[in-house]
Formats: C-alpha cells, sequence, structure tokens
C-alpha cells in the first residue's frame, strides 16, 4: 500500500511496480492507501519498505 500527498497518474504508479518487480525480483500490487474496513480487499502479505 502506497499513500501520495498528491494525485499521480497510472502511468507512475506502472512505472512504480515495475521497477519494484525489478529490484525484488518478484510480482507485487501496488494498492493506492489507506484501505478502509469496507473496501472489498484482503491483504496477504505486507513488505515495509519505507515507513516515516
Amino acid at each position: 500500500m502506497i499513500e501520495f500527498l498528491m494525485p499521480i497518474s497510472l502511468l507512475t504508479l506502472s512505472m512504480i511496480r515495475l521497477r519494484l518487480e525489478e529490484i525484488l525480483n518478484l510480482e507485487v500490487d501496488i494498492i493506492h492507501g489507506p484501505i478502509m474496513e469496507t473496501d472489498l480487499i484482503e491483504i496477504g502479505k505486507v513488505v515495509e519498505l519505507y515507513a516515516a
């Protein structure tokens, strides 16, 4: 889950995803947060890359 302070484009999200997959050598999913309890999504695994 990634939170941004300003709006970003789908192209930017796609570039972030591709770069992370390249660095980690894993498939990744990017979710723009925050996630609400009413959202229909289950997170199986979280890898914290950076926390402020």
